[in-house]
């Protein structure tokens, strides 16, 4: 009888023991920390600092740049920081002193270490700098003290005579028209203020809408009302980087300061 009572005692016990072990495997595995889904790779080094957006227009150098943004239509004693857009650019400071919707000063540091390397001045009608000892023509700084370069004469006609008939071989110009050549240089060139720049010109003249859809820095559109009657007789677009504009149907480029149109 004692030796059954031990046993039974014994298989008793075995169960507990079995029991405990359990509970502790279960504990253990509900504490466990659940394996994580989260992509753990780092970013790519500088992702943030990353340009929004290249400018959209190549110019030949860092001053034909710079100028560009010194060229656009200015607010009336105001100051613009940092001017243009695009990596690797230079710091350009820009300065509008006398009242009137032109820029007067450029300050210029070229390797973005706070000390400007270059001071330019707007006067009687050009930019200028080292104390007046050069001004800008055309896309470089030349010396003042050169002579003025005479404009270059028209190439003569070469004609041509094929029996009776007279055939003239000379290439046509460019066919086009400048209008509003001002305002499509800044659509293409200059930064955007706003998502939407309304009625650039004040109130008076052409009502002119200006439009950074993707809001990347970058004018998208314009539109143009000439008689101020709401009626938008010009619509622009920029497309992979030429301004098209669209005039009652008729759709032309705008290339080398002057509209052409399409074929």
């Amino acid at each position: 009888m004692f030796i059954k009572y031990q046993w039974v005692k014994l298989a008793v016990l075995s169960l507990v023991v079995a029991g405990a072990g359990t509970l502790i495997v279960v504990f253990s595995l509900s504490k466990a920390p659940a394996k994580s889904t989260v992509n753990t790779q780092a970013a790519p080094p500088n992702a943030a600092s990353a340009p929004i957006a290249p400018a959209r227009t190549v110019y030949p150098s860092q001053d034909a740049h710079a100028m560009a943004a010194a060229n656009y239509r200015a607010v009336p004693n105001n100051k613009t920081k940092d001017a243009l857009t695009g990596p690797n650019t230079w710091k350009v400071n820009l300065y509008e002193e006398t009242g009137d919707t032109h820029f007067d000063r450029a300050k210029i540091d070229k390797n973005r270490d706070e000390v400007w390397d270059e001071k330019w001045t707007y006067k009687e009608g050009r930019w200028e700098k080292d104390d007046g000892t050069l001004f800008w023509s055309g896309d470089a700084w030349v010396s003042a003290a050169a002579p003025p370069v005479e404009p270059t004469a028209p190439p003569e006609p070469h004609v041509e005579v094929t029996g009776n008939t007279v055939l003239d071989s000379t290439p046509e110009a460019p066919k086009g028209d400048s209008d509003l050549a001002d305002v499509a240089r800044r659509v293409l060139n200059e930064r955007a203020t706003d998502v939407k720049a309304k009625d650039i010109n004040g109130g008076t003249g052409i009502k002119i809408n200006l439009y950074d859809d993707d809001a990347d820095g970058h004018w998208d559109r314009a539109k143009i009302d000439r008689e101020r009657d709401e009626d938008w007789e010009e619509k622009w677009t920029v497309k992979e980087g030429r301004l098209e504009r669209n005039k009652g149907g008729v759709v032309s480029v705008f290339q080398d300061g002057i509209w052409v149109s399409v074929p």
